[in-house]
């Protein structure tokens, strides 16, 4: 009888945190029942304003919110490693569909940790059941297999920005009791203690036995396309890692960008820095490859992800069909939107049989339409439901569209998706980036806009519109001063091509500020006797350690003044933490770079200083340098050490900090004489 109570007491527990809705206010880590037993539904309802309003009545006493729990994951200090852990029943343990999925981040009181300290960096879910068994391919198997795949590619993925993706209505994700999945993800600790967290998802499910019945709501699964900028070969030079998909983009790379009023670099349209997150040049990251043949034998205008043949139920002679339903990109700060643009190239005939080929006939041009702008929208410092924040702060959101506020594309197996993401090369310097959209295709519809209709005189029938749509929830601020602006009305022959943000600013990420010009005063210790500065030593090694810069961290710096070293000589720096697998940077940022770490400072604005005969310091020019992580792992490098060739610099005071640990700073002078 006991047994039996202790029994009731968890399942009683389980429960009733079914109807407690993701939200940053304490609720501890536990998983719930209706995860892996069905439970009776209710209402789904949105968060915030900027879901859509109608959502509650969609699949009354059909949908179910589950609080999904995946952990605990143990971060160790310093942690950013990237990891992959197979989902055993932290996923829904019955046949359904997903229509709403919402990340999040918790600690063991239940809140979600300042941004600045720790977060998920990325969380990316994968199929462990592609082709040669690797979960990135683009080549799923049979939709009938037990362990079957839910689309091309990692079919879902969240970032620090947690946007939530949420399905039109009709449509969603079939899952099955039997899916398997993986989780890869990359905990950001940037704190020098180690943390218990756990990644939480609140999934929006209906289950199966509510729908697609006489009497009952249709439900149209759909299969996701995943479009990642530094995942796949645009060109032969370049360099790919998978699992850490990323790039680096530079100040003063790119173009003036009319719509922001800022430099941008569109990574891979664009050459956008000096080399890449290896620390080796390659193309568009030091190798200028712009308008070259890429590697699909186009001319390079994006990275393309083709349709397979096959995906949508068709051949390459008679290509499947289906309807874009909806789509969002993810990047990181610094980041201005996702572009996405749909590509339709002509096949080559077999000459014999006269059937389409699966071949890309490159000898015609062909057609591209921009279907999708993701905009990240910076908040407001001062008034939290505005944007207007820099481009450099953690405090930011996506937006994305869908068939519920009017747009949805029509594909077919063969057509190209173009992305291109876009980070500002005017504020900073920004390393490791990612530019990535997932999108969902319902197989076998034509229910959205036919891009490349035209009518008797070769004019395309659809019209673009860069506006934001009139339907879409914004801001609260005039409208018009949003990117693009405000008020496109949607027809059947207009395609709004912006949409609307997901969730607004959350809690964890409320501790802003950088301290410009009233930046705490730079470490300059003096001889006591004398009053002259204290001469650092000559240095062209410097070893790191215990989360500090060794001799050139700002605590050495207060007592034995700034190391030197001689302008032409070699700086080589060494990660001594890297046995114990914590990478470390060595990023510039502008001097003196002293200010408390918020989630908008540092960045790697850099700036270096010269001394001034009175003891005082004046910022004498710009500099951009990135030692990579320095480590070894699937993120970082694969390296201990790192050289700066000071022969291009100037004399002066270089500060730097490390983007892991930003709280970790760091000085040197460079010298022309002993």
């Amino acid at each position: 009888m006991r047994r039996r109570s202790i029994a009731l007491l968890v399942l009683t527990l389980m429960l009733g945190a079914t109807l407690v809705a993701h939200s940053e206010t304490g609720q501890l880590p536990v998983p719930e029942g209706g995860v892996v037993q069905v439970v009776p539904g209710a209402s789904c309802t949105p968060d915030s304003r900027y879901e859509s309003a109608g959502y509650k009545d969609w699949y009354p006493g059909a949908c179910k919110r589950l609080r999904v729990v995946f952990g605990p994951i143990l971060a160790k200090a310093g942690q950013n490693d990237v990891l992959i852990q197979p989902v055993t029943f932290e996923k829904p343990m019955y046949d359904g569909y997903m229509i709403r999925f919402r990340p999040g981040l918790i600690d063991a009181s239940g809140f979600a940790p300042p941004v600045e300290s720790l977060h998920l960096h990325h969380g990316t879910w994968l199929n462990p059941n592609y082709a040669a068994g690797n979960p990135f391919a683009n080549t799923p198997i049979a939709d009938s297999n037990p362990f079957r795949a839910y689309g091309a590619g990692p079919w879902l993925a969240t970032g620090e920005e947690k946007t939530i993706a949420a399905w039109p209505k009709g449509y969603g994700l079939n899952i099955k009791a039997t899916d398997a999945w993986l989780f890869l993800h990359m905990v950001h600790n940037a704190t020098f203690k180690p943390q218990v967290v756990w990644v939480t998802y609140d999934i929006d499910f209906v289950d199966a036995s509510m729908v697609n019945k006489p009497g009952a709501p249709t439900m149209k699964n759909t299969k996701g396309v995943w479009l990642d900028v530094g995942g796949g070969k645009f060109h032969s030079k370049t360099e790919t890692y998978p699992a850490n998909p990323v790039y680096n983009v530079m100040r003063g790379y790119g173009s003036y960008d009319p719509e922001t009023g800022r430099r941008v670099c569109a990574f891979p349209a664009q050459n956008c820095a000096a080399y890449n997150s290896l620390d080796h040049p390659s193309a568009q990251q030091g190798i200028d490859v712009t308008g070259q043949t890429g590697s699909n034998g186009l001319e390079l205008k994006g990275m393309d992800y083709r349709i397979p043949f096959g995906f949508l139920g068709g051949t390459a002679a008679s290509p499947g069909v289906g309807t874009l339903v909806v789509m969002g990109g993810h990047l990181h700060n610094g980041g201005i939107r996702d572009d996405v643009s749909l590509v339709r190239p002509t096949y080559k005939v077999d000459p014999v049989t006269g059937a389409t080929t699966g071949n890309i006939d490159t000898s015609v041009t062909p057609e591209e339409r921009l279907i999708l702008i993701s905009d990240g929208y910076y908040w407001n410092h001062a008034n939290p439901d505005a944007i207007g924040g820099t481009p450099g702060s953690w405090d930011f959101a996506m937006t994305g569209s869908s068939k519920d506020i009017g747009w949805s594309i029509n594909v077919r197996e063969g057509d190209i998706l173009r992305l291109n993401g876009l980070y500002d090369t005017e504020l900073a310097a920004w390393w490791e980036n990612m530019g990535i959209v997932m999108t969902w295709v319902a197989p076998g519809e034509q229910t959205g806009y036919d891009m490349f209709a035209k009518d008797a005189n070769g004019n395309y029938l659809v019209n673009l519109d860069r506006r934001i749509p009139a339907n879409a929830s914004v801001p609260s601020q005039d409208p018009n001063t949003l990117p693009g602006g405000f008020g496109c009305q949607a027809s059947a022959t207009l395609l709004c091509v912006r949409g609307q943000v997901t969730h607004g600013h959350y809690a964890s990420s409320d501790n802003h500020g950088d301290c410009g010009l009233s930046c705490p005063a730079f470490p300059s210790p003096k001889d006591p006797i004398s009053g002259a500065p204290v001469l650092g030593p000559l240095v062209t090694d410097v070893h790191w350690g215990g989360f500090t810069f060794g001799e050139t961290d700002f605590a050495a710096i207060a007592v034995a003044g700034v190391p030197r070293v001689m302008k032409g000589n070699a700086l080589t720096f060494w990660n001594g933490d890297a046995g114990l697998y914590i990478p470390h940077t060595a990023t510039s940022c502008a001097f003196p770079c002293s200010g408390a770490t918020t989630v908008d400072y540092p960045i790697s604005n850099g700036s270096f200083a010269q001394r001034q005969a009175n003891g005082s310091y004046q910022i004498a020019g710009q500099i951009d340098f990135d030692s990579t992580e320095l480590a070894y792992g699937l993120g970082p490098a694969g390296a201990l050490s790192w050289k700066l060739d000071t022969a291009t610099l100037s004399p002066g005071v270089y500060t730097f900090y490390c983007r892991i640990h930003p709280s970790m700073r760091g000085a040197f002078e460079v010298v022309t004489t002993a």
